[in-house]
């Protein structure tokens, strides 16, 4: 009888990583995505940001009118929650849609070049955090707002 051959111990083998070259190159890749996707929502528009930032007001507005004035919510401090929720569900809300469809809408530059195909999503998702620090800056003029109405005694017209 022969001797069992022992198998050779696993190697590791040098390939493409997740990252794709390095990862100073994919972070790079992927802020040059977001910076030119963000650019490129916004460019050109008569009101570009603006229209944005006016929707989840406008939504924040129906919101309010139809639980506060209809179904008489009364909870404290609903409107500065209510305003920071929309904000942040709209924010999880366009990222997750985008995301998905992001590597199949970008199909040429998928099948041209050689680069980690995650960068596309995750560029995405940071264009989302763009707007959303944008987004949270509005929302910290609105709290303020609220908070010297609060205190002046004008808080929505005494809540009629």
């Amino acid at each position: 009888m022969t001797a069992a051959v022992q198998p050779a111990a696993l190697q590791p083998v040098r390939g493409p990583s997740a990252l794709g070259g390095g990862a100073r190159r994919f972070f790079t890749l992927t802020w040059l995505l977001s910076i030119t996707e963000f650019k490129l929502n916004y460019f050109g528009t008569i009101f570009g940001y603006l229209w944005s930032l006016v929707l989840p007001l406008v939504r924040f507005a129906v919101l309010y009118a139809v639980f506060t004035r209809i179904i008489r919510f009364d909870a404290p401090h609903y409107a500065q929650l209510l305003l920071l929720n929309l904000t942040l569900y709209s924010l999880f809300s366009d990222a997750t849609t985008r995301a998905v469809r992001s590597v199949v809408g970008n199909e040429k530059i998928v099948r041209k070049t050689q680069f980690p195909r995650i960068v596309i999503p995750l560029s995405v998702v940071t264009t989302g955090l763009l707007n959303l620090g944008l987004n949270l800056i509005a929302v910290l003029v609105f709290l303020v707002a609220l908070a010297f109405f609060r205190r002046e005694g004008r808080y929505f017209a005494e809540r009629v």
